[in-house]
């Protein structure tokens, strides 16, 4: 372990960073003055009702509508009636944003309200224990699951994260006791409130962050900004976090953005082109349904064999492309178009060694197949916005 986050502010924004040896491995841009709705818990008016798509739109807040899906949310929370679970136009819903607005589409809204913590998440209207794919102790999945009892946790869902490998077993069963009375406690209150009103605000992005991120992939915390200290202390102290991870750089005649160059880094990952070591390179191209990546030879002009050189540049190709995925925070739908090869065996070396690549990202990233034309299509699960679209905030 020897990566560093770094955060900072950069203009209008303020920028989280992980860095290790080989440099920046992922970064993220928040807007200094709009945070995000994501992870907010209000209570919404009912607009409209689609029943050939068992849709629902929710005006959430003043002006801001939301898609809620009837499949999804079996059991809503109507506040302005009893004993009905039935949605009409004009009832008081209960709702959480699940996934922010893309481009023309609106906020995802839930009534399976959902309390994250470090180490942590448990969701109305979920049943039973499971655990984070990446969360590998089977010993102490063992001792959780006896530790957690399922009768006192009815119609409440337990997920326990990747983070909770590393810490002993009371810190974990605290965090799950305070997010279920913190769950029960909203849905209570809930009754009382005015339609419009916020029951949970998310803490600021970058807090949610680094409460997102697996714990041993960064050494320290750095930052340059006192409030933006004060408050990941806070948070640290609350999540029984190690404090001594957190580090205040001071400096006014070389600011922390410009002793990593992040500038720079912010610049080279928005750019179309991405060089190669080798002479080739990679055009990537967000596109509204998906993303394109093309893999060119360009200055790559090798007397060896053909079909070795091909093999050596996708190779190399895969690698860059899962780090810029990362990096760039592309999600969705991903189609690949590397260098055609006529051997299958080459092939499948390089969607193993893709694969493993791809594994190394926090989120999960996922090879489902190449295509009869040689297309690799990938699928990358989708929490935040693009660097694209955060730099336009």
């Amino acid at each position: 372990m020897s990566g560093k986050l770094l955060i900072t502010k950069l203009n209008h924004h303020i920028i989280s960073a992980l860095i290790d040896e080989k440099g920046f491995t992922e970064i993220n841009c928040f807007n200094e003055h709009h945070s995000t709705s994501l992870g907010n818990i209000y209570i919404g008016k009912v607009r409209n009702i689609v029943k050939n798509i068992n849709a629902v739109f929710i005006e959430y807040a003043n002006k801001k509508m939301g898609y809620y899906d009837l499949r999804d949310n079996s059991n809503p929370i109507i506040v302005n009636k009893e004993d009905s679970d039935k949605i009409c136009v004009g009832d008081e819903v209960v709702v959480q944003v699940a996934k922010e607005a893309v481009k023309t589409k609106d906020p995802v809204l839930s009534s399976n309200l959902e309390m994250v913590g470090k180490y942590s998440v448990v969701t109305l209207n979920k049943n039973g224990i499971s655990f984070s794919k990446k969360f590998n102790n089977n010993e102490k999945k063992d001792l959780l699951k006896e530790e957690i009892k399922e009768e006192d946790f009815n119609n409440i869902g337990v997920i326990i994260r990747t983070n909770a490998a590393d810490v002993e077993d009371h810190i974990i069963l605290d965090e799950i006791g305070r997010l279920k009375t913190n769950l029960f406690e909203i849905t209570k209150t809930a009754h009382y409130r005015t339609c419009y009103s916020v029951l949970l605000e998310s803490p600021k992005e970058y807090i949610t962050n680094i409460r997102d991120m697996y714990e041993q992939s960064f050494e320290k915390i750095i930052t340059d900004d006192s409030e933006i200290f004060n408050n990941i202390k806070e948070y640290m102290l609350e999540s029984q976090m190690d404090i001594n991870k957190l580090k205040y750089y001071d400096d006014d005649l070389l600011p922390l953005y410009k002793l990593y160059n992040i500038e720079k880094c912010l610049k080279d990952i928005t750019k179309e082109r991405v060089w190669l070591k080798s002479g080739a390179y990679l055009v990537i191209q967000p596109t509204e349904a998906l993303v394109v990546i093309d893999v060119n030879s360009g200055k790559n002009a090798s007397n060896k064999k053909v079909s070795n050189q091909f093999m050596k540049i996708n190779l190399e190709a895969a690698k860059e492309i899962a780090v810029q995925i990362r990096l760039r925070n592309l999600s969705g739908i991903i189609i690949i178009d590397f260098i055609n090869m006529k051997d299958q065996e080459d092939k499948e070396t390089l969607l193993k060694e893709f694969d493993g690549y791809l594994k190394e990202d926090r989120l999960n990233a996922t090879i489902i197949d190449m295509t009869k034309l040689d297309l690799v299509e990938v699928t990358r699960k989708k929490v935040r916005k693009s660097i694209y679209e955060q730099l336009k905030e």
